[in-house]
This record gives structure tokens, C-alpha cells and sequence, in this order.
């Protein structure tokens, strides 16, 4: 007697624009943790979204308009640089925790392949665009499995 198990795992191949392979894309959209996850990411980075805009961070164009030749005009604009540093680290923790997520999910090895091991959020885009209906189509699954339907409710009047 054999004990046949179904699996509902997504397998996509990843290539590169040459249509090289360069891995595997593999998850189960059912899998609880995805749905979690991506929702931590996105409440994170527009967390974190809300923290950049309250900044008062300099512009480009303002920091441009400074000379910067002397040792004393590093000085004279160092507090702009320490809010640019601060919005730096903070947008470098987002990117950090999405890429620790998502690896949780997918595996470090494919999200490196996404990323090429470096930390541009930008190249994650795909990954997420392809995923998104799948886990979308499940979680509609589960909440209709618990949604009582109208025409099947019990109700004394």
C-alpha cells in the first residue's frame, strides 16, 4: 500500500536575459508563513517610508549649491551629511530584513540569485510580482473555506 501525498508546490526555472538557468524558484503558496511574512515586509518598508519622510533630509540640489572645497564647509554641513547617513542606514535596515524574510521563504541561494548578493530592493520586483497571485489565489481559498455562505447559514428567526 503506497500513501500518495499531494504537493502544492510552485517550481519556476530562473534564467537570466540569455535564457541561461541560473536556479530554481520553489514554494508552496499555501505555506502560512508566505502570507506573513510578505506582510511584515510591506508594514516594515512603509514603516520605515513614514520614518525617511519625517527626516527633513537635505536635497540633492541644496547639497549641491554648497561649496565643498574646505575642510571647514565639510564641517559647516555636517549635520546635513548625519541626516543623510541616518536616512541611509535606515532605508539599508529595510532592505536587509526584506532580504532576511524573503530568504526564510525561499532560501538564501535563490534570493541571491535575484539579488546577485547585493542589496537592491529594485531586483526583488520580480520575484514578488510572480509570487503574489499565487499566495493571493490560497489565501482566498483558506478565508473561503471559513466564510460561511449565506444560503448556507443557519439563522433562527
Amino acid at each position: 500500500m503506497a500513501l500518495t501525498i499531494k504537493q502544492n508546490i510552485v517550481k519556476e526555472d530562473l534564467v537570466d536575459e540569455n535564457g541561461n538557468r541560473l536556479g530554481e524558484l520553489k514554494f508552496n503558496p499555501n505555506d502560512t508563513r508566505i502570507m506573513q511574512k510578505l506582510t511584515k515586509i510591506v508594514n516594515d518598508l512603509t514603516d520605515k517610508m513614514k520614518d525617511l519622510k519625517k527626516m527633513d533630509i537635505p536635497s540633492v540640489e541644496s547639497l549641491k549649491k554648497n561649496k565643498l572645497e574646505e575642510i571647514e564647509d565639510f564641517e559647516k554641513f555636517g549635520e546635513d551629511f548625519s541626516k543623510l547617513n541616518e536616512a541611509f542606514d535606515l532605508e539599508e535596515q529595510a532592505i536587509d530584513n526584506t532580504i532576511k524574510e524573503l530568504s526564510d521563504i525561499f532560501g538564501e541561494d535563490t534570493i541571491n540569485v535575484f539579488t546577485g548578493g547585493t542589496k537592491d530592493i529594485e531586483t526583488l520586483t520580480p520575484l514578488l510580482d510572480f509570487v503574489m497571485p499565487y499566495v493571493k489565489k490560497a489565501r482566498e481559498g483558506k478565508v473561503k473555506k471559513y466564510t460561511i455562505k449565506k444560503e448556507d447559514a443557519d439563522v433562527m428567526e
